[in-house]
């Protein structure tokens, strides 16, 4: 026991992970805003700004550079 409080009654916060998929082709500033938003109004403990593989829409796809690049990019 740690404070009278039995270790079944006591609860840890789960942290919060938000996930930002994104063509990031190329990130923009905007993108770094929303990243910011998100942060700076604690919605997320963490959050993870991640580009897409591959376009869910084909005819987007082939204007995509490579994921290599764009996640290059973001780690800019």
């Amino acid at each position: 026991m740690d404070g009278g409080i039995p270790n079944a009654k006591r609860r840890r916060r789960r942290r919060t992970v938000g996930l930002f998929g994104f063509s990031a082709n190329p990130p923009t500033i905007a993108h770094a805003k929303i990243v910011r938003h998100f942060m700076t109004a604690n919605v997320f403990d963490e959050l993870l700004a991640i580009p897409v593989y591959r376009h869910i829409y084909a005819h987007k796809a082939r204007q995509l550079a490579p994921f290599d690049t764009r996640m290059a990019m973001c780690r800019l």
